[in-house]
């Protein structure tokens, strides 16, 4: 897995998106106590969340490894085409460049 500065000097616009259904919770910040709720999630808590697209192990995995990021220059070229889940793709990002 990737720190938080490998994931901050990945060129976004050198990513080949375009088979990517899934972008949710991609760039979240989660706080604590989501990542708690999440961690700590029910198996039905669990399957529901699955039944409503939203993919709890990438939550997990957003909650052990926060994204920082704040420079999205690139992102823009991005083939987003076939994505079906963008829930929460930016959840909590405070700041970043808006060029």
């Amino acid at each position: 897995m990737l720190n938080g500065k490998e994931i901050e000097s990945i060129k976004l616009d050198e990513i080949d998106t375009s088979k990517i259904t899934d972008m949710s919770f991609l760039f979240a910040n989660v706080s604590d106590d989501f990542c708690k709720g999440a961690m700590n999630a029910s198996e039905s808590k669990k399957e529901a969340l699955k039944n409503n697209k939203v993919d709890i192990d990438f939550i997990i995995y957003s909650c052990k490894n926060p994204v920082k990021r704040q420079d999205f220059s690139g992102i823009e070229s991005w083939d987003t085409g076939k994505v079906e889940n963008m829930v929460s793709m930016f959840y909590k990002a405070e700041a970043f460049n808006q060029n």
